[in-house]
Protein backbone atom coordinates (compact mmCIF):
# COMPACT_ATOMS: atom_id res chain seq x y z
CA UNK A 1 0.00 0.00 0.00
CA UNK A 2 2.72 2.50 0.97
CA UNK A 3 4.69 1.69 -2.17
CA UNK A 4 1.58 2.38 -4.25
CA UNK A 5 1.12 5.77 -2.56
CA UNK A 6 4.72 6.71 -3.28
CA UNK A 7 4.16 5.63 -6.90
CA UNK A 8 1.26 8.10 -7.05
CA UNK A 9 3.75 10.85 -6.25
CA UNK A 10 5.91 9.67 -9.13
CA UNK A 11 2.92 9.32 -11.45
CA UNK A 12 1.82 12.89 -10.79
CA UNK A 13 5.36 14.25 -11.06
CA UNK A 14 5.65 15.42 -7.46
CA UNK A 15 9.15 16.32 -6.40
CA UNK A 16 11.51 14.14 -4.34
CA UNK A 17 10.55 15.96 -1.13
CA UNK A 18 6.96 14.77 -1.45
CA UNK A 19 8.04 11.20 -2.11
CA UNK A 20 10.44 11.18 0.84
CA UNK A 21 7.79 12.52 3.20
CA UNK A 22 5.26 10.10 1.76
CA UNK A 23 7.47 7.17 2.60
CA UNK A 24 8.02 8.48 6.11
CA UNK A 25 4.40 9.40 6.82
CA UNK A 26 3.44 5.88 7.86
CA UNK A 27 6.26 5.74 10.41
CA UNK A 28 6.99 7.22 13.81
CA UNK A 29 8.42 10.40 12.28
CA UNK A 30 5.03 11.85 11.28
CA UNK A 31 5.04 14.36 14.13
CA UNK A 32 8.63 15.39 13.47
CA UNK A 33 7.78 16.10 9.85
CA UNK A 34 5.27 18.70 10.93
CA UNK A 35 8.10 20.83 12.33
CA UNK A 36 9.41 21.29 8.78
CA UNK A 37 8.63 24.61 7.11
CA UNK A 38 7.81 23.04 3.73
CA UNK A 39 4.08 23.14 4.44
CA UNK A 40 2.82 22.70 0.88
CA UNK A 41 4.39 19.26 0.80
CA UNK A 42 4.54 18.35 4.43
CA UNK A 43 1.21 18.73 6.23
CA UNK A 44 -0.97 17.49 3.39
CA UNK A 45 1.27 14.50 2.80
CA UNK A 46 1.45 13.53 6.46
CA UNK A 47 -2.29 13.72 6.95
CA UNK A 48 -3.33 11.91 3.80
CA UNK A 49 -0.74 9.21 3.94
CA UNK A 50 -0.90 8.60 7.68
CA UNK A 51 -4.64 8.07 7.44
CA UNK A 52 -4.44 5.83 4.40
CA UNK A 53 -1.66 3.69 5.84
CA UNK A 54 -3.04 3.82 9.39
CA UNK A 55 0.10 5.59 10.50
CA UNK A 56 0.54 6.60 14.15
CA UNK A 57 -0.58 10.18 14.73
CA UNK A 58 -3.08 12.10 16.82
CA UNK A 59 -5.14 14.12 14.34
CA UNK A 60 -6.92 16.22 16.95
CA UNK A 61 -3.70 17.28 18.66
CA UNK A 62 -1.97 18.10 15.38
CA UNK A 63 -4.89 20.15 14.06
CA UNK A 64 -5.10 22.07 17.33
CA UNK A 65 -1.45 23.08 17.00
CA UNK A 66 -1.67 24.45 13.46
CA UNK A 67 -2.25 28.08 12.52
CA UNK A 68 -4.98 29.13 10.07
CA UNK A 69 -2.45 29.85 7.32
CA UNK A 70 -0.96 26.40 7.70
CA UNK A 71 -4.36 24.76 7.45
CA UNK A 72 -5.26 26.82 4.39
CA UNK A 73 -2.01 25.78 2.70
CA UNK A 74 -2.55 22.12 3.49
CA UNK A 75 -6.16 22.19 2.30
CA UNK A 76 -5.16 23.75 -1.00
CA UNK A 77 -2.47 21.11 -1.46
CA UNK A 78 -4.88 18.26 -0.76
CA UNK A 79 -7.41 19.67 -3.24
CA UNK A 80 -4.76 20.00 -5.96
CA UNK A 81 -3.37 16.54 -5.24
CA UNK A 82 -6.83 14.96 -5.36
CA UNK A 83 -7.82 16.64 -8.63
CA UNK A 84 -4.60 15.63 -10.33
CA UNK A 85 -4.87 12.06 -9.17
CA UNK A 86 -8.48 11.66 -10.31
CA UNK A 87 -7.65 13.21 -13.68
CA UNK A 88 -4.84 10.69 -14.11
CA UNK A 89 -7.10 7.79 -13.07
CA UNK A 90 -9.85 8.82 -15.48
CA UNK A 91 -7.53 9.43 -18.42
CA UNK A 92 -6.06 5.92 -18.53
CA UNK A 93 -7.65 3.58 -15.94
CA UNK A 94 -6.34 0.44 -17.62
CA UNK A 95 -2.73 1.39 -16.96
CA UNK A 96 -3.16 2.12 -13.24
CA UNK A 97 -2.25 -1.38 -11.94
CA UNK A 98 1.08 -1.23 -13.74
CA UNK A 99 1.77 2.36 -12.70
CA UNK A 100 0.92 1.62 -9.06
CA UNK A 101 2.77 -1.67 -9.04
CA UNK A 102 -0.33 -3.58 -7.90
CA UNK A 103 -2.50 -6.40 -9.18
CA UNK A 104 -5.90 -5.48 -10.64
CA UNK A 105 -7.65 -6.67 -7.48
CA UNK A 106 -5.30 -4.76 -5.18
CA UNK A 107 -5.68 -1.68 -7.37
CA UNK A 108 -9.45 -1.78 -6.81
CA UNK A 109 -8.98 -2.12 -3.06
CA UNK A 110 -6.46 0.71 -2.97
CA UNK A 111 -8.55 3.02 -5.14
CA UNK A 112 -11.67 2.42 -3.06
CA UNK A 113 -9.81 3.35 0.13
CA UNK A 114 -7.95 6.28 -1.39
CA UNK A 115 -10.79 7.91 -3.33
CA UNK A 116 -13.14 7.98 -0.34
CA UNK A 117 -10.61 8.54 2.47
CA UNK A 118 -9.02 11.75 1.18
CA UNK A 119 -12.27 13.80 1.33
CA UNK A 120 -12.66 12.76 4.98
CA UNK A 121 -9.16 14.00 5.76
CA UNK A 122 -10.02 17.23 3.96
CA UNK A 123 -13.24 17.54 5.96
CA UNK A 124 -11.40 17.16 9.28
CA UNK A 125 -8.94 19.88 8.36
CA UNK A 126 -11.70 22.16 7.02
CA UNK A 127 -13.63 21.77 10.29
CA UNK A 128 -10.52 22.72 12.24
CA UNK A 129 -10.02 25.80 10.05
CA UNK A 130 -13.67 26.84 10.48
CA UNK A 131 -13.37 26.55 14.26
CA UNK A 132 -10.10 28.50 14.42
CA UNK A 133 -11.35 31.24 12.10
CA UNK A 134 -14.53 31.66 14.14
CA UNK A 135 -12.49 31.92 17.34
CA UNK A 136 -10.37 34.59 15.67
CA UNK A 137 -13.46 36.54 14.65
CA UNK A 138 -12.80 35.87 10.98
CA UNK A 139 -15.34 33.16 10.12
CA UNK A 140 -14.76 31.40 6.83
CA UNK A 141 -16.13 28.33 5.12
CA UNK A 142 -14.33 25.73 3.03
CA UNK A 143 -16.19 23.87 0.31
CA UNK A 144 -16.29 20.11 0.75
CA UNK A 145 -14.05 17.90 -1.34
CA UNK A 146 -16.48 15.61 -3.15
CA UNK A 147 -15.54 12.06 -4.01
CA UNK A 148 -16.56 10.74 -7.44
CA UNK A 149 -19.27 8.10 -7.65
CA UNK A 150 -18.14 4.54 -8.41
CA UNK A 151 -19.72 4.91 -11.84
CA UNK A 152 -17.25 7.68 -12.67
CA UNK A 153 -14.33 5.28 -12.17
CA UNK A 154 -15.58 2.04 -13.76
CA UNK A 155 -13.56 -1.02 -12.87
CA UNK A 156 -11.55 0.80 -10.22
CA UNK A 157 -13.90 0.68 -7.22
CA UNK A 158 -14.55 -2.47 -5.18
CA UNK A 159 -18.09 -2.43 -3.81
CA UNK A 160 -17.16 -5.09 -1.23
CA UNK A 161 -15.51 -2.37 0.83
CA UNK A 162 -18.77 -0.42 0.89
CA UNK A 163 -20.81 -3.53 1.75
CA UNK A 164 -18.94 -3.85 5.02
CA UNK A 165 -20.97 -0.84 6.20
CA UNK A 166 -24.25 -2.65 5.59
CA UNK A 167 -23.14 -5.77 7.44
CA UNK A 168 -21.79 -3.81 10.41
CA UNK A 169 -24.83 -1.58 10.73
CA UNK A 170 -27.34 -4.41 10.38
CA UNK A 171 -25.44 -6.39 13.00
CA UNK A 172 -25.61 -3.31 15.23
CA UNK A 173 -29.39 -3.08 14.67
CA UNK A 174 -29.75 -6.71 15.71
CA UNK A 175 -27.76 -6.16 18.92
CA UNK A 176 -29.80 -3.05 19.76
CA UNK A 177 -33.07 -4.92 19.14
CA UNK A 178 -32.00 -7.78 21.41
CA UNK A 179 -31.27 -5.29 24.21
CA UNK A 180 -34.61 -3.56 23.62
CA UNK A 181 -36.44 -6.89 23.74
CA UNK A 182 -34.80 -7.72 27.06
CA UNK A 183 -35.89 -4.41 28.58
CA UNK A 184 -39.36 -4.01 27.06
CA UNK A 185 -40.45 -7.53 26.02
CA UNK A 186 -40.89 -6.28 22.43
CA UNK A 187 -38.78 -5.24 19.49
CA UNK A 188 -38.55 -1.51 18.76
CA UNK A 189 -40.74 -0.16 15.98
CA UNK A 190 -38.45 2.72 15.02
CA UNK A 191 -34.77 3.62 14.96
CA UNK A 192 -35.49 6.48 17.33
CA UNK A 193 -37.09 4.12 19.84
CA UNK A 194 -34.09 1.86 19.37
CA UNK A 195 -31.73 4.82 19.95
CA UNK A 196 -29.82 3.69 16.87
CA UNK A 197 -28.19 5.58 14.01
CA UNK A 198 -25.82 4.37 11.26
CA UNK A 199 -22.10 4.94 11.13
CA UNK A 200 -21.11 8.43 9.97
CA UNK A 201 -21.23 9.19 6.23
CA UNK A 202 -23.42 6.15 5.57
CA UNK A 203 -23.74 5.15 1.94
CA UNK A 204 -26.76 2.94 2.65
CA UNK A 205 -30.31 3.93 3.54
CA UNK A 206 -31.99 1.93 6.32
CA UNK A 207 -35.62 0.81 6.44
CA UNK A 208 -37.62 -0.95 9.16
CA UNK A 209 -41.35 -0.71 8.62
CA UNK A 210 -42.33 2.96 8.81
CA UNK A 211 -38.89 3.89 10.10
CA UNK A 212 -36.46 5.19 7.48
CA UNK A 213 -32.99 6.73 7.62
CA UNK A 214 -31.59 8.02 4.30
CA UNK A 215 -28.02 7.68 3.14
CA UNK A 216 -25.72 10.62 3.88
CA UNK A 217 -26.21 12.00 0.38
CA UNK A 218 -29.99 11.52 0.59
CA UNK A 219 -29.98 9.88 -2.82
CA UNK A 220 -32.78 7.45 -1.95
CA UNK A 221 -36.29 8.10 -0.63
CA UNK A 222 -38.35 5.84 1.58
CA UNK A 223 -40.76 5.24 -1.30
CA UNK A 224 -37.92 4.03 -3.53
CA UNK A 225 -36.65 1.71 -0.79
CA UNK A 226 -40.11 0.23 -0.15
CA UNK A 227 -40.70 -0.29 -3.87
CA UNK A 228 -37.37 -2.08 -4.33
CA UNK A 229 -38.11 -4.44 -1.44
CA UNK A 230 -41.67 -5.09 -2.63
CA UNK A 231 -40.30 -6.27 -5.98
CA UNK A 232 -38.32 -8.87 -4.03
CA UNK A 233 -41.30 -9.83 -1.90
CA UNK A 234 -39.67 -8.51 1.26
CA UNK A 235 -41.51 -6.60 3.99
CA UNK A 236 -39.67 -4.90 6.82
CA UNK A 237 -41.03 -4.01 10.26
CA UNK A 238 -41.17 -5.22 13.85
CA UNK A 239 -43.56 -6.76 16.36
CA UNK A 240 -43.46 -8.47 19.72
CA UNK A 241 -42.21 -11.64 18.05
CA UNK A 242 -39.71 -10.49 15.46
CA UNK A 243 -38.30 -7.83 13.16
CA UNK A 244 -36.76 -7.34 9.73
CA UNK A 245 -34.63 -4.36 8.71
CA UNK A 246 -32.93 -3.56 5.42
CA UNK A 247 -29.96 -1.58 4.09
CA UNK A 248 -30.19 -0.28 0.51
CA UNK A 249 -27.71 1.54 -1.75
CA UNK A 250 -27.17 2.37 -5.41
CA UNK A 251 -23.45 2.82 -5.92
CA UNK A 252 -23.33 3.27 -9.67
CA UNK A 253 -26.75 4.87 -10.12
CA UNK A 254 -28.11 2.13 -12.37
CA UNK A 255 -31.44 0.30 -12.09
CA UNK A 256 -30.12 -2.30 -9.64
CA UNK A 257 -29.72 -1.75 -5.89
CA UNK A 258 -27.41 -3.36 -3.38
CA UNK A 259 -29.77 -4.64 -0.66
CA UNK A 260 -29.03 -6.44 2.61
CA UNK A 261 -31.45 -7.55 5.33
CA UNK A 262 -31.29 -8.69 8.94
CA UNK A 263 -33.96 -10.29 11.14
CA UNK A 264 -34.50 -11.43 14.71
CA UNK A 265 -32.62 -14.68 13.95
CA UNK A 266 -29.54 -12.60 13.09
CA UNK A 267 -29.74 -13.75 9.50
CA UNK A 268 -27.75 -11.08 7.64
CA UNK A 269 -27.83 -11.64 3.91
CA UNK A 270 -27.51 -9.88 0.59
CA UNK A 271 -30.80 -10.17 -1.31
CA UNK A 272 -29.86 -8.03 -4.34
CA UNK A 273 -26.52 -6.94 -5.80
CA UNK A 274 -25.83 -3.59 -7.46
Amino acid sequence: MLEAIVRIGILLDFGPEFIERSAAAAGDTALELLADDDLSVNIAGVFMLSVLTEGPFDAESILAGLEMKQLETALAEIEAFYRRFLDAARSDPGSLPQKLGLSEEDTKSFMTSFVYAVPKVHQSMASALAMKSEQAGEPREVASLTAPSPGELPGLIDFKVFQLEARLNLSSIFSAQVSHLGEHNAFAASFEELAWSPLEDNRYAYLMGEAFLPDAGESMTREQAVEALQKLGIATGSSDKGFTAAALANFDMDAELDIWTVNDLRDIRQVSGD
